[in-house]
């Protein structure tokens, strides 16, 4: 048979009461010592180990585990409610432990050892919830404070009027239960102020920690419901082009027409979701390089972005072919593409196939250009073309 460690505890409770077992033993396992008390059962700085029996049993004997986890338990702590009264295990288990300590001749005194966890309102009526077996003891032992020497605190009456149990009265009066269990189970009954100024500095700390997790909480909640403003603008270099009146910037697959490409385009109430993924942006106009990008980060909710857009080849290339008034080739002529009469342009001279190929940069384009042939013998052609083709066709006589 596996042996059993000894523990601080044993917690009895009826299973109607099972979340108040369950808090309590939370509260207490989570309670941290005085730097001046020593665990005695575990390496450690809490006050642990606690029993609570998981299993649910609705009459019989106690079992022989439940018998060997009272025998190892220094205390019996007893919740006491209207339900454990009529409880027949949470008597026997009241029972057992006071036979017990009275059979223990070490043991002084046996209600010293039983700590009742009282739910009812003060002041109450031992009668309404004390199990039969405790009454009896308490009735049979002429025991004068039917509390079982629970500590009283050092100007209760001025506690009681206090902020904590005017704002909160059940949180102060189940503390203050807490804080006299703990007393009693580290037998510092004495000490029990000092006890109960811990454990309210213990409160406040962790009233603090909540306070600051609840604060960015509400933080973060606020930012992410707080819509997010984005302003686009269009950037591209300088040209002497005709503006598109028919450019689209698609944001979100959500497409917004511009006017003028000096306008800028201001979305609002973008989803907080977008703040965490990609956002898809294009752009799309006449004469211009579709252009594609993305937005990774909206964390800013007024943030503004500059998107570079190109023009493409359209009025940056010419390229033909020179022939005669009769369908001839004309190799070698000297072809002049200029933004006006006056000024030189760009030449060049046609191949072997007459075929000529000039490119102007974006400074140079302009949306009507001058263009001349000269051939030795020939007469001079001159025309201007309002927008380049993709094979223009240069007669000449």
């Amino acid at each position: 048979m596996q042996a059993i460690k000894r523990k601080y505890a044993f917690i009895s409770y009826n299973h109607h009461d099972v979340l108040w077992a369950i808090r309590l033993k939370a509260k207490m396992i989570w309670f941290k010592l005085p730097s001046y008390i020593k665990n005695e059962f575990k390496k450690s700085k809490y006050l642990e180990p606690i029993f609570r029996d998981r299993d649910y049993f609705t009459s019989g004997k106690l079992p022989d585990m439940i018998k060997r986890q009272l025998d190892n338990s220094r205390y019996l702590i007893v919740i006491c409610s209207p339900h454990s009264k009529k409880s027949s295990w949470v008597d026997q288990e009241v029972d057992y432990f006071l036979n017990k300590k009275i059979r223990t001749a070490e043991e002084s005194d046996p209600a010293d050892y039983i700590i009742p966890y009282v739910l009812l309102d003060e002041p109450y009526d031992i009668v309404d919830c004390y199990p039969p077996s405790l009454l009896e003891f308490v009735d049979r032992r002429k025991i004068k404070d039917k509390h079982l020497s629970i500590p009283k605190i050092d100007g209760e009456d001025a506690l009681n009027e206090s902020w904590f149990a005017r704002l909160f009265p059940k949180s102060f009066k189940t503390e203050k239960s807490f804080a006299r269990v703990i007393a009693c189970v580290l037998g510092i009954k004495d000490e029990f102020d000092d006890i109960w100024n811990l454990h309210l500095r213990m409160l406040k700390r962790r009233w603090k920690i909540r306070m600051a997790i609840a604060a960015l909480i509400i933080g973060a909640v606020s930012f992410l419901l707080y819509p997010v403003r984005i302003t686009f603008s269009l950037q591209e270099e300088k040209h002497m082009l005709p503006k598109p009146n028919d450019a689209v910037l698609f944001i979100n697959n959500v497409a917004y027409h511009i006017s003028s490409m000096d306008s800028t385009v201001t979305v609002n109430d973008i989803p907080w979701y977008f703040m965490f993924r990609e956002m898809p942006i294009r752009f799309q106009a006449t004469y211009y390089n579709t252009q594609d990008t993305t937005i990774t980060s909206l964390l800013l909710h007024n943030s503004s972005h500059v998107i570079k857009v190109r023009r493409d080849s359209t009025y940056g290339i010419f390229s033909g072919v020179v022939k005669t008034m009769d369908g001839e080739i004309v190799r070698g002529a000297i072809v002049q593409i200029a933004p006006s009469k006056d000024e030189k342009g760009r030449i060049c001279t046609t191949d072997s196939l007459g075929r000529f190929f000039i490119y102007f940069p974006i400074s140079e384009q302009r949306a009507s250009m001058y263009c001349s042939v000269k051939i030795e013998g020939k007469v001079c052609y001159q025309r201007s073309d309002e927008v380049p083709y993709d094979s223009l066709i240069l007669p000449v006589r």
